[in-house]
């Protein structure tokens, strides 16, 4: 079982003229290579603390490999009610996304050779996007569990981020990102993106989404 998420990628929250004076970048023709580094920070920063920064559209997938597909097939043709709780996922049990949500927008169950199932909120899954992470919760109904006796892949379309607008992004994110592109300036791109800044460590720290017993 592994999981993954389909995001596009966020812009640079920060105003282009902060970024132009903390760079000293006199010449227009530099501008679009000081942008294109803050972006590269941008989604770096993202990645290190598993959350968008901004409020957007994400995809997550939760899916079997190709074995586990073969496997729980033939499995649930001699055993047609079997549980799916090998699979790592049971009904009744809540399941974190990886980071907040405002909303959970649909979760469509996919299985080989047959439609997608597309579930119904507070029917056949139940949200809680008050807490962070957000989490969602399949209903014990049967057909639910024969859908996930047999299903190739969970996924689950929510809206989620740090922020609701680049303007609310936390302030020491955007000081994070800026010092980062000015190391990159001044090293002429050649510098490596690392937290070997105590500033963009402490940052990190600061807001980075934890689960139980991992990192997202």
């Amino acid at each position: 079982m592994y999981s993954y998420r389909v995001v596009t990628p966020t812009p640079s929250p920060v105003d282009p003229l902060l970024l132009r004076k903390a760079c000293s970048i006199t010449d227009p023709s530099r501008e679009a290579l000081m942008l294109m580094r803050a972006e590269m920070a941008t989604q770096y920063i993202e990645k290190m603390l598993g959350e968008l920064l901004v409020e957007a559209p994400v995809q997550w997938v939760i899916a079997r490999t190709p074995n586990e597909n073969f496997s729980h097939y033939f499995k649930a043709i001699l055993s047609p009610t079997m549980s799916f709780g090998g699979s790592g996922i049971m009904t009744g049990m809540w399941i974190e996304l990886p980071g907040r949500a405002t909303s959970i927008d649909s979760i469509v169950i996919s299985r080989p050779g047959l439609e997608d199932v597309t579930l119904v909120e507070n029917v056949d899954y139940f949200t809680d996007v008050h807490c962070n992470p957000a989490k969602f919760q399949l209903s014990y109904q049967q057909d639910i569990a024969d859908a996930m006796s047999l299903f190739s892949s969970l996924t689950v379309n929510y809206t989620g981020g740090l922020a609701k607008t680049a303007a609310e992004v936390p302030m020491p994110i955007q000081m994070a990102i800026m010092e980062i592109v000015q190391n990159l300036t001044y090293s002429g791109g050649s510098a490596t993106i690392d937290i070997d800044s105590p500033m963009i460590e402490s940052v990190i720290r600061n807001y980075q989404a934890i689960t139980f017993g991992r990192k997202w």
